[in-house]
């Protein structure tokens, strides 16, 4: 069965996910947004590893489990529609306003703009906290080829709860969207 060993303490994990979209063309030309969640986690790990040798090759396998508190942050900014007219007054949205032109690049018609939506730009930002357990497995081959050279080759696979993915956290509302409750 090998040399069996036992270990614990503590962990932190740091796990960023990031989405970032950029759309060109269109009735909603220039549209772009980013979303960034930063997973921070803080916590108590126990584990256990075994180790087998045969000669000159040895076999060693572990496996943890992690808990521990999550402090998430969730970031969202961007534009929809940079290059739409801008039409002031109510009437405009039906229209019958005179467009105005959003910079010089633009010109300042009303043909192929929706008919209820204009530029718009939005941010917003949220902290949230959350329990996160954790797994992880690791296998390790070792071959021992001089006294102080070894050649390794291994597997990690972990598996994590309670933590926020960007593309989750998104509210696709328009005109301003934001983050998800």
């Amino acid at each position: 069965f090998g040399d069996w060993e036992m270990f614990y303490g503590a962990r932190f994990v740091n796990f960023n996910d990031q989405l970032s979209v950029v759309g060109l063309g269109g009735i909603l030309s220039d549209s772009n947004w980013n979303m960034l969640v930063e997973n921070r986690v803080v916590g108590g790990q126990v584990g256990f590893r075994n180790g087998n040798q045969w000669g000159r090759l040895k076999v060693i396998t572990e496996g943890r489990l992690f808990t521990g508190a999550n402090m998430q942050t969730a970031r969202l900014n961007g534009n929809i529609g940079s290059n739409l007219t801008v039409t002031p007054g109510a009437g405009a949205a039906a229209g019958t306003g005179t467009p105005v032109a959003n910079n010089t690049n633009v010109p300042a018609v009303s043909l192929n703009q929706p008919l209820y939506l204009t530029r718009t730009t939005f941010g917003s930002s949220r902290n949230y906290t959350s329990f996160s357990p954790m797994g992880e497995l690791r296998a390790k081959l070792q071959y021992q080829m001089f006294e102080s050279v070894s050649v390794n080759a291994g597997w990690t696979g972990i598996f994590m709860d309670g933590i926020m993915r960007s593309p989750n956290m998104i509210d696709y509302t328009l005109p301003a969207m934001g983050i998800s409750s």
